[in-house]
């Protein structure tokens, strides 16, 4: 089974939620954030 991939997805989220705490950042500027990671890895892998 190839648990990986789901492993480091799990991880940046924490690694997201620490840099949130310490930064304090507005939410709306989070979510820009994490769509843009997520949409620059689509298009990386796809």
């Amino acid at each position: 089974m190839e648990v990986t991939p789901v492993r480091t997805v799990h991880l940046q989220y924490i690694q997201y939620a620490r840099i949130v705490k310490r930064e304090m950042l507005d939410p709306a500027k989070i979510f820009l954030v994490l769509g843009a990671r997520l949409a620059t890895e689509n298009v990386i892998h796809y």
